[in-house]
């Protein structure tokens, strides 16, 4: 392990991680003409098809308002387009259009040699592994026991590092 300033807190560990590989992926990305928004959105459906408001708001982590402009955005660009559910009119699907399914084949090339140009920082850093260790994590916090927040008593102090331990303990 590579000695750092850096709290080994997991919390702070994924956010710090998180922010630096937004960071470099969206000055990417604006090279490229599209924001990190704009990407996360197109990656979605492209993997996936044509999803309802909610889903991709949830999906790409965007608030609400925040989507609704950059789809807006997207639209007028003809990177995406808005059409009413099938099974329920009152729906409103957004689907990849063929110039945003252009864009996506475009950038996903880019974005995947960043990625492993990042990884490749770190040596014996597996991007694939981590990627499914981080998914098998997720996939079990949003689905197990105590899914919700725990209350301030749970936690002492409000931090406790990822072995477990209180900080000061």
């Amino acid at each position: 392990m590579v000695p750092t300033d850096v709290d080994p807190f997991l919390p702070d560990l994924l956010s710090r991680v998180e922010r630096e590989v937004t960071r470099r992926l969206a000055a990417l990305l604006a090279a490229e003409g599209c924001s990190i928004d704009e990407w996360r959105v197109l990656s979605l459906l492209a993997r996936t098809g044509g999803r309802p408001m909610t889903a991709i708001a949830e999906a790409t982590l965007l608030l609400p308002p925040t989507l609704t402009k950059r789809v807006d955005r997207m639209v007028a660009d003809g990177l995406v387009y808005r059409r009413v559910g099938v099974e329920d009119r009152r729906q409103v699907l957004v689907l990849l259009a063929p110039r945003g399914r252009v864009a996506h084949d475009r950038l996903a090339p880019l974005v995947a040699q960043e990625l492993r140009r990042i990884a490749g920082q770190a040596p014996g850093v597996d991007l694939d592994a981590l990627t499914g260790l981080l998914g098998d994590l997720l996939a079990a916090l949003e689905q197990g026991p105590g899914a919700e927040a725990p209350d301030a008593e749970t936690v002492p102090g409000g931090s406790v590092p990822a072995g477990g331990a209180p900080r000061g303990a």
